[in-house]
């Protein structure tokens, strides 16, 4: 699992349902942040009322039942009884501040006073090796847990590579899409459609949803600068705008060192 300098996993999004709140040290040891505001989920899993109130923002997103917010307070002031924690009047935020850091431990001991034994996790954007998840099949919930994972085929190659279906390649189920990468080149070149590839299926035997993307490093290198905390909205002081033409420009004068070789398979 842990792979080569050919093949590597990793873990890109996790979601586990019902998760015994003594599992969460594996995902968040030490120092956690206790969530002053709603979470930012990405806009395909804007499910927080599905999740729960989120009560631990980093290093990953922790949410209880909407029902358990006053009991998890009352917890908290026992546990960090030397710490004032201004309480949101509101039912979807925990804190009325940004976020306090405190021991993983204070929160578990608040759990367990509240009566809190499960809990549901949410992370994505890790790009964790799937050899920190291998706690994973002790849990025995295989209906309660999703993943992201992420193959990293020949992560050194010397060169840039696209894909595309097969010629004549039928797929009967699902749905799929190809994405040109080089788009100038190719309104030139008929059928130079080679970029990125994504297919979806459905499982009926298992009832599982199957999607598999590929694409490029370069591709899976450029998505970092599309995220709300970089160049997913536009820079609202003079700082943030500075901020992002150095990290612009640092990119493109260091983008060769990078791995930028071989293809991403997420599953």
């Amino acid at each position: 699992m842990v792979g080569s300098d050919d093949l590597t996993y990793n873990i890109d999004t996790l979601k586990i349902r019902n998760l015994g709140v003594q599992w969460l040290p594996y995902l968040a040891y030490g120092v956690v942040d206790v969530a002053g505001r709603e979470p930012y989920l990405p806009e395909n899993q804007q499910d927080q009322e599905d999740l729960g109130l989120c009560v631990i923002s980093s290093p990953i997103y922790v949410f209880i039942p909407w029902d358990k917010k006053e009991a998890v307070v009352h917890g908290l002031r026992v546990s960090i009884g030397d710490r004032f924690l201004p309480i949101s009047p509101e039912r979807n935020r925990l804190l009325n501040c940004g976020p306090r850091k405190c021991d993983i431990e204070h929160v578990l001991a608040a759990l367990v006073r509240a009566l809190v034994p499960t809990v549901n996790v949410y992370s994505y954007g890790t790009k964790s090796l799937a050899a920190y998840f291998l706690f994973l099949d002790d849990i025995n919930r295989e209906d309660a847990v999703e993943l992201d994972v992420g193959c990293y085929l020949r992560p050194n190659a010397g060169s840039i590579t696209l894909v595309k279906p097969r010629a004549g390649a039928q797929f009967q189920e699902g749905s799929f899409g190809k994405f040109p990468m080089l788009a100038s080149v190719q309104r030139t070149n008929i059928g130079a459609t080679f970029g990125s590839f994504r297919w979806a299926a459905f499982g009926e035997a298992d009832g599982v949803v199957w999607k598999v993307k590929i694409y490029s490093g370069l591709v899976h290198c450029l998505k970092s600068f599309g995220r709300e905390t970089n160049f997913g909205t536009l820079p609202k002081t003079g700082k943030m705008f500075h901020t992002r033409i150095s990290q612009g420009r640092e990119f493109l004068i260091g983008w060769g060192k990078i791995k930028i070789g071989g293809i991403m398979l997420k599953n």
